[in-house]
């Protein structure tokens, strides 16, 4: 038997110390960051996509600010682009 995967959940996207997205909430690694691993991280989605496949993304971790109960407002102005996305 055959089984086909297609969707996969990336996590964590955190808060960096100024607030903005980013894996693991390190600046190197945000999301218009030219740093190679954040690169790779984005060519390996497109990948991913091209093929058929998409991704989620968790927002979180054990360190993270954003809780499931924040109202909307709560919400940087920074985040709403990645949500959305």
């Amino acid at each position: 038997m055959l089984l086909s995967l297609g969707l996969f959940t990336l996590a964590f996207l955190q808060a960096t110390p100024t607030g903005g997205p980013a894996w693991a909430g390190l600046p190197a690694l945000s999301l218009t960051s030219t740093n190679p691993q954040a690169l790779a991280i984005r060519n390996e989605i497109n990948q991913l996509r091209a093929a058929g496949g998409d991704v989620m993304v968790s927002m979180g971790g054990a360190s993270a600010w954003l809780r499931v109960s924040a109202p909307p407002a709560a919400v940087p102005p920074h985040w709403p682009p990645v949500t959305a996305k």
